[in-house]
């Protein structure tokens, strides 16, 4: 008698949703191959979850800095080769730091998911990132929203600092960010000052 043969079971890469799994275990035709199926179905929900955890803030579920360095380099490169300019925000959250120290760090996280559902209000979820614990980026072409209306529905938002600034007066990302960083520095102090005076 020869040998039986084996059934060589090929598990393909695309996306198995974890709802989908029963109907998958219902088309096995052994236990042998149910069991292969559960490992990839585990092994793919694990990846994907992996992924969610280093690409996604876990408060805000918005995207990181990493994301946010990939496009501004992006977006750049468009502007200096095809004239597409943009216009970028950084939004700082008034008062966390002390908040988090005299009310707690759960006070803080509330600020925090305030201020990042103020921004998804106001822009698409794939213009915002969260860049730092109180820190947040707007990046907007300027053929999709022109900088004034971008301003105005900044000024709508509470318990923020915020810069704008254009890509037309920059020659490479980290100049533009640098000095954008450098500016909000500036108007939060500025802004300190006056809160003292009051």
């Amino acid at each position: 008698m020869g040998k039986e043969k084996t059934k060589v079971f090929s598990v393909e890469q695309p996306k198995i949703e974890h709802h989908k799994a029963i109907d998958i275990f219902d088309d096995c035709e052994s236990a042998h191959t149910c069991n292969i199926v559960g490992y990839y179905v585990e092994r793919i929900a694990y990846l994907e979850n992996l992924v969610k955890k280093y690409k996604f803030d876990h408060l805000t579920d918005l995207m990181m800095k990493a994301d946010f360095e990939d496009k501004f380099d992006r977006v750049f490169e468009e502007y200096q080769f095809a004239n597409m300019p943009f216009n970028i925000a950084i939004i700082d959250i008034n008062g966390l730091h002390n908040t988090n120290r005299l009310k707690g760090y759960h006070v803080g996280d509330q600020l925090i998911r305030k201020c990042a559902a103020q921004l998804q209000d106001k822009f698409d979820f794939h213009q915002i990132f969260r860049i730092s614990g109180d820190e947040f980026v707007v990046i907007v072409r300027e053929s999709t929203l022109k900088k004034d209306e971008f301003e105005n529905r900044l000024n709508s938002l509470t318990d923020v600092t915020f810069i704008i600034d254009s890509s037309v007066d920059y020659t490479s990302p980290k100049h533009m960010f640098k000095a954008m960083d450098k500016q909000l520095s500036s108007k939060k102090t500025d802004c300190k000052k006056r809160e003292e005076r009051l």
